[in-house]
């Protein structure tokens, strides 16, 4: 953090995603939202009061972002985590390219 304040920790990244399992999460949100042959040129949110939301934060890179928001509430206040954002990190348009996250945190 800039002036060492942790409690304006708002985004959380998980760049790039190569979990076998979250991939299969991330395409799964993707088709049940109609995105399947998404070409990851913007974004898709996914607000956490929808099962994919959940389901992304549920998974194996995801599910670290609410164990820390609970063991380390003393310095960062008390978050929750608002939405999960899948987009792709690398614009040059390969078909290799892997998606990532961003959690998005908000204050209760």
């Amino acid at each position: 953090m800039a002036d060492g304040n942790v409690k304006n920790l708002k985004l959380i990244y998980s760049c790039p995603v190569e979990n076998t399992e979250t991939n299969g999460d991330i395409q799964q949100a993707l088709a049940n939202a109609n995105k399947p042959h998404m070409q990851y040129d913007g974004r898709v949110k996914f607000p956490m009061e929808i099962d994919e939301g959940k389901a992304l934060l549920a998974s194996a890179n995801g599910r670290g972002v609410p164990w820390m928001l609970i063991n380390h509430r003393a310095k960062l206040g008390i978050e929750t985590v608002e939405s999960v954002i899948v987009f792709r990190n690398d614009g040059s348009g390969g078909d290799g390219r892997v998606p990532s996250l961003i959690f998005i945190l908000k204050d209760v």
